[in-house]
């Protein structure tokens, strides 16, 4: 049953209703929403990506030469198609095509995880598993380009576990540079991830004994030999030629625009002022040490469950009822132990080694960027739980398959398990959290949408046991940063 397609389609279905749900309801997140649709409404006016900025576009500091651009120019095509309707509704449905987005994505990593691991049923658990984690369920249902990366990355890594037993398939190549390339200008902080995963199969390929494939005159490989050149044209275009004129792949803001415009996007401007009014710390073993013990770990764990919206005159937030938060302290806590005493029997599953390995990169990168932000203005700065997410399925599945090993002798396990997890859920998972917490402040003023949020939000109040225990996680903000 687990292994079935009505399980999978079950799964998707609620992910869908529930995120969707948030794409109606919700007023503009605190996920940068606003960004993201001003650069997806600055990329409108051009037919193509290459823009030759306008100072009147918008807070978005640059999108003349930022990498992480696709996103926004896929999703400017029905912004502009529909210039004629209210600005909600516009955002809506870019919201609609994000949670699609996410839900292709976990679709995609069913097939990942049942290749790496043989197993529909794993595949199936590991997918219900990340889909019931309320940071995805909130991130799909707003305009963010964290969406389209979780989607691409998972369409990455099944090309590249299907390269892993046979490295030396020609189209499996092309593939996976067309794929690195459009990943790779979604998000730039993705890169560390793809470069780790392409020198390991390069590596595999120069050891493989086998014979290359070819490449045939047929048009799928004719549109997967032109995908990948367009692809590595794009990619070249962005960072090649930035090295070249700015002597960086990722130029900064100021680097490229005038200091009024970059100052116009929120964050740079506070970062800007934050980088000036404050000497920087010494880079010791120590400092690294506190931060990722005192600041880091606690501020990821804090905000596993985040939800907000902006209303305008105030910003609304929550981390949601606190037996989620003792939900996901007991989850982190028991997943990173057993990751760790399973370590050597995780990186035995099938293609799994090098997308963990990759994962493991990216987590690197991401504290070394955040530690280097601390280090420069004294404060977290794009420390978040949600960055995350698009790599979590790389750690549940191989995880849910070596259990099913070790369980193997025990009948009966995924099916508990299954129940398990969703009496749990019913304690702030999917969009629970948001449900629970919000209040009419935090809803689109459409009265038939906040009759039937009332309704449901009076209802799961009454499920999910808010005052079970008190907030078990450690309030980062609360704790000092010294030695």
């Amino acid at each position: 049953m687990l292994g079935g397609r009505i399980f999978l389609g079950a799964v998707i279905t609620a992910f869908v209703v529930q995120a969707g749900w948030l794409a109606l309801v919700a007023r503009t997140s605190i996920y940068d929403e606003d960004y993201h649709l001003a650069a997806v409404d600055a990329f409108a006016g051009d037919l193509t990506p290459f823009l030759d900025q306008r100072p009147d576009v918008g807070p978005v500091g640059d999108v003349e030469r930022y990498p992480s651009y696709l996103y926004h120019y896929l999703l400017s095509f029905p912004w502009r198609a529909t210039s004629g309707w209210q600005p909600d509704d516009r955002m809506v449905l870019l919201r609609l095509f994000s949670v699609a987005m996410v839900a292709a994505g976990l679709v995609l990593w069913h097939r990942v995880v049942r290749s790496m691991t043989g197993s529909a049923p794993v595949a199936g658990v590991t997918v219900m598993l990340v889909s019931m984690s309320p940071l995805l369920v909130t991130i799909a249902a707003v305009v963010n380009y964290d969406n389209l990366l979780f989607l691409l990355v998972a369409a990455f890594s099944a090309v590249a576990v299907r390269l892993w037993g046979e490295p030396r398939e020609l189209r499996g190549w092309l593939a996976l540079l067309a794929l690195a390339s459009v990943t790779a200008l979604t998000k730039y902080s993705a890169l560390p991830f793809l470069a780790v995963v392409v020198v390991l199969l390069v590596v595999r390929a120069v050891r493989s004994a086998d014979r290359w494939s070819r490449v045939r005159a047929t048009w799928t490989d004719l549109l997967l030999v032109a995908a990948a050149l367009v692809g590595l044209a794009l990619a070249v275009e962005r960072y090649v030629v930035n090295l070249v004129r700015f002597g960086t792949p990722f130029p900064d803001c100021g680097a490229v625009q005038p200091l009024e415009t970059c100052m116009s996007w929120g964050p740079w401007g506070r970062n800007y002022e934050a980088d000036a009014g404050f000497d920087d710390l010494p880079l010791t073993a120590g400092t690294a040490g506190v931060y990722a013990a005192r600041v880091w770990a606690p501020r990821v764990l804090w905000l596993w469950n985040a939800v907000g919206v902006d209303g305008g005159a105030e910003t609304f937030t929550s981390n949601g009822p606190a037996v989620a938060g003792l939900i996901s302290l007991v989850t982190v806590v028991a997943g990173a132990a057993l990751l760790v005493l399973l370590a050597p029997l995780v990186l035995r599953v099938s293609g799994a080694a090098p997308l963990l390995l990759g994962t493991a990169a990216f987590v690197a990168a991401l504290f070394w960027t955040n530690l280097h932000d601390y280090l420069a203005m004294g404060q977290p700065i794009g420390v978040h739980a949600r960055y995350l997410l698009t790599f979590l399925p790389i750690v549940v599945g191989p995880l849910v398959a070596v259990l099913a090993e070790v369980l193997r002798p025990a009948s009966g396990w995924r099916e508990l398990l299954v129940v398990l997890a969703l009496a749990v859920g019913t304690q702030g998972a999917g969009a629970s959290a948001f449900m629970v917490v919000s209040s009419a402040e935090w809803w689109r003023p459409v009265p038939a949408l906040v009759a039937i949020q009332e309704d449901l939000s009076g209802l799961l109040r009454h499920i999910v046991l808010e005052d079970l225990v008190a907030e078990p996680r450690p309030d980062p903000r609360s704790v000092a940063p010294g030695p």
